[in-house]
């Protein structure tokens, strides 16, 4: 099953582990890391403000930090995905 998101929302996917500077790989979700790493499956077209769309700040493939008390956690297919609003999102990982 495919989700296609409306307005100003975005399906996320989680990045399942993450390595640190030392070289030591640990799980992503981790119990008190309130902030987490992931990537854009999908975006919708952006908000409506004053009838003109305004578009989104990222795209899909953007690897982002999103705050995990502010999305929604929803299991489709066997698959745990995470959908919130492009204003959620907390920044854009790009590199150096």
């Amino acid at each position: 099953m495919k989700i296609r998101p409306t307005g100003e929302y975005v399906v996320l996917e989680l990045e399942l582990q993450r390595t640190t500077k030392s070289g030591i790989i640990k799980a992503a979700l981790d119990a008190a890391q309130r902030v987490l790493t992931g990537r854009v499956v999908v975006a919708g077209p952006g908000r409506t403000e004053n009838g003109a769309i305004v578009p989104m700040s990222v795209v899909a493939g953007d690897r982002i930090l999103f705050d995990k008390f502010l999305v929604s956690m929803i299991e489709v297919a066997n698959e745990t995905i995470f959908i919130g609003k492009d204003s959620d999102i907390i920044g854009v990982l790009e590199d150096a």
